[in-house]
């Protein structure tokens, strides 16, 4: 069969979640959100980099599993 030589993945969940204060969890293998309220006017920028860094294991996890890792079949994240 043939493969692909790369993937890319794009996904605003972490963004959209963080935006309405939802933080990311992943218990057992599963993917689950919960509210994480913030005070008015406060930054959430400590949550947006929770939310990206567990929908980056949770998307590696979901992935099969390479012989040989390269930086072609890593998984990148555009941060702000």
């Amino acid at each position: 069969g043939r493969a692909f030589s790369g993937l890319t993945v794009i996904d605003t969940s972490a963004f959209i979640r963080a935006q309405k204060r939802w933080r990311i969890s992943l218990r057992n293998g599963k993917l689950g959100w919960s509210p994480s309220p913030t005070l008015p006017g406060k930054p959430i920028d400590d949550l947006l980099d929770t939310n990206i860094a567990g929908m980056e294991e949770y998307t590696r996890r979901l992935l099969p599993k390479h012989r040989h890792e390269s930086p072609s079949n890593a998984i990148y994240y555009k941060q702000r």
